[in-house]
């Protein structure tokens, strides 16, 4: 049992698995991050090979992907230059866009109450014009 071995070390381990144990390695890592400081996968297996995936574990995946897509887009978009770069500078604070903080999974009040926290970081000479603070009214 991986979750019951991570819950009895004191300080974060390395976790390394290989065909189902990499599967299992990294369900514990998504699981407890808190309790993984590292891990390695050797040709692991895939969720729903053969199968229909683990609905929860699918949703985690999602939300993995979802997260990687949006700090490759803002990474991107500010490595390019220009116009594009400087918008997306624009949204950012303590050199972290809104973007790379919601969900993109249709829940709409988690999206404001994101946007509203990270409002509340934003100098206030920066706020009233902001494409969060456009985003945040059309979700009102």
């Amino acid at each position: 049992d991986v979750m019951g071995f991570l819950d009895t070390q004191p300080k974060p381990v390395a976790l390394i698995g290989h065909s189902l144990a990499g599967l299992l390695a990294l369900r514990a890592a998504i699981a407890r991050p808190d309790k993984v400081w590292a891990l390695v996968l050797e040709d692991p297996a895939r969720p729903g090979a053969g199968r229909t995936p683990d609905p929860e574990f699918a949703r985690e995946e999602k939300r993995a992907s979802d997260h990687t897509r949006s700090r490759t887009m803002v990474a991107e978009a500010i490595a390019g230059g220009g116009a594009r770069a400087a918008q997306f500078r624009n949204g950012m604070v303590n050199g972290v866009h809104y973007l790379e903080l919601v969900e993109k999974l249709g829940r709409l009040e988690e999206e404001s109450a994101v946007l509203r926290r990270y409002r509340r970081l934003v100098p206030a000479s920066r706020r009233a014009d902001s494409k969060f603070t456009v985003r945040l009214a059309k979700l009102a």
